[in-house]
């Protein structure tokens, strides 16, 4: 496979480091970066490296920035990035100073380099959340260890266009470069920064997603006679006209500092990005005042400026571009503007087409096309084949409508944050932005294991990569969820609630079966408590069978297993895996134990076996035999069954595949409950509406069989 990734920037050359180094990766395959000035030539190169780990809180993104933060981490750890790229964990402080007269020094809270007088200051972040790197050397780092491989490869050059298979453009297939050539690819990746989307609304005819202004930030690195400490300061000057300015000590002892940004156009190219003489001689004049020091041009290592990436909603770009899915999307938008239009909704209309990033009023509706129409068509075809009329809209409840109002307002206050603040250079960082007791965060703490659950809660992760796209409709169907692709190549959806994690049923809630309990806790729990005690001949069970006559508590058997094993619990009875088309049964069983063996530890619970494992007869299906459709389905079951922990249970144990009872090694009579346990049953469950004093005793004689 071949791999084209446009952009020689910080995404561009960290996705073809770890393509190359990715285990699917294989030994014919390539990566082709292409870029047209040199590696970290815009913002890749120009920033200050500032790395945080809760600034998203409460917005869309972040999820994706505490995995990035945690990312950088691992990666420094494993490249040595503190000699390769300067990573180190840093402090950070907000800073209010006055320009017209310098500090007493007597200030502890702001670093001694901080020579002007402070008027305000207070922490917004400390090493346990921030850090710092050299975006430059760093992107260096991601693009020369991918070369090293062998399987990457540099060319220098502009793509002016994508290639396409096909007249219709479904099909990308390489991509064209200014000078002519083509380099044909099985995938292109558009990672050129702010000229990104650009490119997509150009070659790709998707939806403008482009910001209404592009903005440029000025910057400088210098070389002070003092060494900085490693505090970032993000500082406002207080004076007739305030300003800001980021300031960013470096390891090897120069310091990065940027002003605020500005409105400029965005130009065609990064080699046509220059910084203005009055930005930088700004951006030296506020550092000056914080250090109370003139620098001269012998000292000013670098000017420069760059433009920030960034769309209108400022949420990133990531996943698959499919023609037709463009075209589908633009065909709704439209049919839904014409309906508007033709019905009177004339202020919706004109919202509509402001907020769609394509130019609907381009397209028009073809002859007896009509919204109305496609509904009409549609319920007389689903009555046809299903015999019934879909149901396409439901009423919501009051609770409903309180919850999809709170969504909404979260989201557009997150959104109103997200603005204010970047309408600093991030100057200072804004105290209502640290949210506490975060959802988003918790969400992430439970995905990275950090979360220790005691309570009924759930599993909050994101699905595995499905390399077949057969697959991820699958995996949905099990898990009974929508789903939400982010990415195409590193699969980070959206999150999602999974699986219960913790049932919440402990053995003290199952009534009697002392010895059902005492064989489960030796077979299951002690080994995962305690694995170091059962290796070698002493493995566990790979599969257990709880078996006996119906109602007897082996579902609640189960239930406890897996939260004294704090195990991702999988409740599958038959329809979880049972689907009336050809080969889908056998996918969902595939599906199924993947998903298992993602979230492991895990406990897959097939109750009622018996109705998906039965005996395998002989015969077609034709003469009441069984139907080839089951035969596969149970073949891939033993298959998957050998690979992770099955808790079965069954009322006809006798019904079971002679295989399936040879893999479930360990079998548990569940039997019918005891005396004490029928009272205990009686005094529980009725107490509330009998009189206290009742004796059970005459209760528990008549229930001997049951």
């Amino acid at each position: 496979m071949h791999i084209v990734v446009c952009g020689g920037g910080v995404i561009g050359c960290t996705l073809a480091y770890y393509l190359v180094h990715s285990p699917d990766f294989n030994e014919g395959d390539k990566v082709t970066v292409v870029e047209e000035v040199g590696i970290a030539a815009a913002a890749s190169g120009k920033a200050g490296g500032f790395l945080a780990s809760d600034w998203c809180q409460g917005e869309d993104v972040d999820a994706l920035c505490q995995l990035s933060f945690l990312l950088h981490e691992e990666l420094a750890a494993s490249l040595d990035g503190k000699k390769l790229y300067n990573y180190r964990r840093v402090d950070t402080i907000s800073c209010l100073v006055s320009n017209k007269s310098a500090g007493d020094g007597d200030n502890d809270d702001v670093p001694s380099w901080v020579h002007a007088k402070v008027t305000r200051s207070h922490s917004i972040g400390t090493t346990a959340t921030n850090a710092q790197l050299h975006p430059r050397k760093f992107t260096d780092t991601m693009m020369r260890l991918a070369t090293q491989s062998g399987h990457a490869h540099l060319v220098r050059g502009s793509v002016e266009g994508l290639v396409h298979a096909d007249a219709g453009q479904n099909t990308t297939c390489g991509v064209r470069l200014t000078d002519g050539s083509t380099i044909v690819a099985d995938a292109v990746v558009l990672a050129m920064g702010p000229w990104t989307l650009q490119a997509l609304t150009k070659w790709a005819t998707y939806p403008a997603i482009a910001p209404a202004d592009v903005y440029k930030i000025h910057s400088v690195v210098v070389q002070p006679h003092d060494t900085f400490g490693p505090v970032v300061v993000f500082g406002e000057i207080n004076s007739k006209n305030p300003r800001d300015v980021e300031i960013v000590p470096r390891p090897d002892g120069t310091v990065y500092a940027c002003g605020p940004r500005v409105t400029e156009p965005l130009p065609p190219s990064a080699a046509q990005v220059h910084p203005s003489p009055e930005g930088i001689a700004q951006v030296l004049a506020d550092l000056g005042v914080f250090t109370q020091t003139a620098f001269d041009e012998s000292q000013v290592i670098a000017k420069q400026a760059c433009y920030l990436p960034a769309t209108k909603d400022n949420i990133p770009v990531i996943g698959r571009v499919e023609k037709g899915l463009i075209d589908r999307k633009r065909n709704v938008l439209v049919l839904a503007l014409h309906y508007c239009v033709e019905n009177g909704y004339l202020q919706t209309a004109e919202k509509l087409q402001q907020e769609a990033g394509v130019a609907l009023s381009k397209f028009e509706v073809v002859d007896n096309i009509d919204l109305l129409r496609i509904v009409q068509e549609f319920e007389d075809f689903y009555e046809l084949k299903f015999g019934k009329k879909p149901k396409l809209v439901r009423r919501t409840n009051g609770d409903e409508e309180k919850a999809k109002a709170s969504q909404f307002n979260d989201k557009k206050a997150a959104m109103e944050k997200r603005t204010k603040r970047n309408s600093y250079t991030s100057a200072h960082m804004p105290s209502e932005a640290r949210v506490e007791n975060n959802a988003a965060l918790k969400a992430v703490q439970t995905c990275l294991g950090s979360n220790n659950v005691t309570t009924s809660s759930t599993l909050l992760k994101p699905l595995p990569f499905m390399h077949d796209s057969e697959l991820r409709p699958l995996a949905e169907n099990i898990t009974r969820l929508k789903c939400h692709v982010m990415f195409a190549i590193f699969d980070l959806s959206g999150r999602r609630e999974i699986f219960q994690k913790n049932p919440n049923v402990h053995w003290d809630d199952v009534v009697g079966l002392t010895d059902a309990k005492r064989l489960l806790k030796e077979a299951v729990v002690m080994p995962s408590k305690y694995p170091q005690l059962f290796k070698g001949l002493l493995s566990p069970w790979c599969g257990i069978l709880l078996y006996g006559p119906p109602g007897n508590g082996k579902t609640m058997l189960a239930k406890a297993v897996a939260t004294e094993c704090k195990t991702t619990f999988f409740n599958i009875s038959g329809s979880s895996i049972v689907s009336k088309y050809r080969g889908d049964s056998e996918k969902l069983v595939r599906m199924l134990f993947e998903l298992a063996r993602y979230h492991a530890p895990s406990t897959i619970f097939l109750d009622e076996i018996d109705s998906i494992m039965g005996q395998r007869g002989g015969g077609d299906s034709s003469s009441g035999g069984e139907h080839e459709a089951s035969r596969r389905m149970k073949t891939e079951l033993l298959i998957q069954v050998e690979v992770v922990f099955v808790l079965a249970a069954s009322n006809l144990p006798w019904e079971l595949d002679a295989a399936m009872l040879r893999r479930l090694e360990k079998r548990v009579l569940v039997g019918l409950p005891s005396p004490d346990a029928r009272h205990h049953m009686f005094a529980e469950l009725l107490a509330p509406y009998i009189d206290a004093n009742f004796d059970f005793a005459g209760s528990v004689l008549k229930t001997e069989v049951f």
